[in-house]
């Protein structure tokens, strides 16, 4: 925030006033309702701190109260729940996890729908997510993924395409970006080591 700086470790978020000069700590002790950090992401209209965790657990912090929202830890889904990214847009958040992207909105503070995005629907681990132009782009460990933005039904695997147009298109993409006009794509492989695409 304009104020504030935030920094996270695996088990405690901190937050430094750079008016004061003060560190506050939060931690599953005095605040928090978890340990595992994975991500944050600071949302700068609601003075709000997104905090998913390595179980898909999430936290919403704002000033010193928390709200915890638990149901991708708590639901049945098998195998990976982690969120390994959150992006926001128009009061939702999208926490990529690994088995899609599940849509959150923060003013009911509630899961509004999850987008398994895989072949026939199945799980697909998500590591980022990126608005560009008229679409939304979905780095996977199958390649980059995308829809229409303005699309029906975002829930459905129909609306969801691998695009070919990127190099190795079913290579793990680990990180996505937009800078300016240009989409940035990451993937690390044994023959590129870390490589960077626009």
């Amino acid at each position: 925030s304009g104020s504030s700086i935030h920094g996270a470790t695996s088990t405690a978020v901190y937050r430094y006033g750079r008016n004061t000069g003060e560190i506050e700590r939060f931690t599953k002790v005095n605040a928090l309702s978890d340990v595992g950090i994975s991500t944050v992401r600071w949302v700068a209209d609601r003075q709000l701190l997104l905090i998913g965790y390595g179980n898909g657990n999430l936290d919403l912090l704002t000033g010193t109260s928390v709200i915890n929202l638990p149901d991708i830890k708590r639901s049945n889904i098998l195998g990976d729940k982690g969120v390994y990214s959150i992006e926001e847009k128009n009061g939702r958040a999208y926490l990529c996890c690994g088995f899609g992207v599940v849509v959150v909105d923060l003013d009911a503070v509630e899961v509004e729908e999850t987008w398994l995005i895989g072949p026939a629907g199945s799980q697909l681990q998500a590591n980022g997510l990126a608005f560009f132009q008229d679409s939304i782009h979905v780095a996977t460990e199958d390649g980059l993924f995308s829809a229409f933005e303005q699309a029906p039904n975002l829930a459905s695997f129909e609306n969801w395409r691998r695009r070919s147009d990127v190099p190795s298109s079913t290579n793990a993409i680990t990180n996505i970006l937009v800078f300016g006009d240009t989409l940035l794509i990451s993937r690390v492989s044994a023959s590129e080591q870390d490589t960077v695409f626009a």
